[in-house]
């Protein structure tokens, strides 16, 4: 896979890293198998949909929340309407002859984000996209490490990398969204700093901005950090069995990420209430330890970012 060999070519130049400064001064968690019939989902009114829609031009609704938030009161409810909860903000650019039902707290968006996602993973549509792996310039304590780190990091390869067509039904769905979990997402109200749903046209867009997630170690299992139920996020496994034939020479001894500013923005049909286009960014801040036998222990801070764009058929 791309993304760890890109990882293990930066694992590699910081043991060369550490090897010119030196010169010069749990057991495996069982993968999360919930199934997508178990996860809350947010129906859809028959009357949402109207036959024969023509697509409008311009944004129509948007619906903006950030977390926590309140549900509608009973009493909104037993009026026949919806009304937004605290911190919700609801705006239009053009009126419309009847108000359309659309998710409106954070609970409801959230649930339907998983539902979509999921369909993702359960269909298996095909689809085409890129990925690119973006590493940012280490920091170092190490004066000596770090004029290196400026001259080595550079030569990892950073280009953006075509994703072969992915034909329908294929088995390389396993890394769309929650990377190789029986489900697209696991998204919850507590992950999301702000959430929002816009109304374009015959689409809607809808967009996540995940809170910062900070964490001491590398999980076995993507799942147990809160990014990995529902992006592809590095995993113990796969860093450390790459590095594994090097340890007479090089250990990496602690991988503490710190993710921030990560988000995933869908591009979903109205008529189908299927995903037409999904971006993700997941971005992270990189604590590494090292040591090169027999000397001792050096550090270095890194930012990483992860950008994959998938668009399904």
């Amino acid at each position: 896979m791309k993304f760890t060999k890109k990882v293990f070519a930066l694992l590699l130049t910081a043991a060369t890293l550490f090897a010119f400064a030196a010169c010069g001064g749990d057991k495996p968690a069982n993968a999360d198998t919930t199934s997508p019939d178990d996860l809350e989902s947010f129906t859809w009114p028959e009357e949402t949909i109207p036959a024969g829609e023509t697509e409008t031009t311009g944004d129509v609704n948007t619906t903006e929340t950030e977390a926590p938030t309140a549900e509608p009161s009973s009493a909104d409810a037993s009026a026949g309407t919806t009304k937004p909860a605290d911190g919700v903000t609801v705006s239009s650019t053009e009126t419309t002859t009847a108000a359309v039902k659309v998710p409106q707290t954070t609970a409801e968006l959230v649930a339907y984000f998983n539902e979509v996602a999921d369909r993702v993973k359960t269909e298996k549509p095909g689809y085409t996209g890129t990925h690119q792996i973006t590493i940012g310039e280490p920091q170092s304590s190490s004066g000596l490490l770090q004029t290196v780190a400026n001259f080595a990091i550079p030569l990892v390869p950073q280009d953006e990398d075509i994703i072969e067509p992915v034909p329908k039904g294929s088995s390389e769905h396993k890394w769309f969204g929650a990377a190789l979990q029986p489900y697209g997402a696991r998204l919850t109200p507590a992950m999301v700093k702000k959430i929002t749903l816009t109304e374009k046209g015959n689409q809607y867009i809808l967009r996540v901005d995940m809170k910062d997630e900070k964490r001491s170690s590398l999980p076995k299992n993507g799942a147990e950090h809160d990014h990995g139920k529902v992006y592809e996020v590095f995993t113990y496994d796969a860093i450390y069995s790459n590095i594994e034939s090097f340890s007479w020479f090089a250990v990496i001894e602690s991988f503490a990420p710190t993710y921030k500013n990560s988000y995933v923005i869908y591009t979903i049909d109205k008529a189908t209430n299927r995903v037409r286009k999904a971006e993700y960014m997941m971005t992270m801040n990189a604590d590494i330890q090292a040591r090169l036998k027999p000397f001792s222990s050096f550090t270095a801070t890194c930012d990483i970012s992860q950008r994959r764009v998938f668009t399904i058929n």
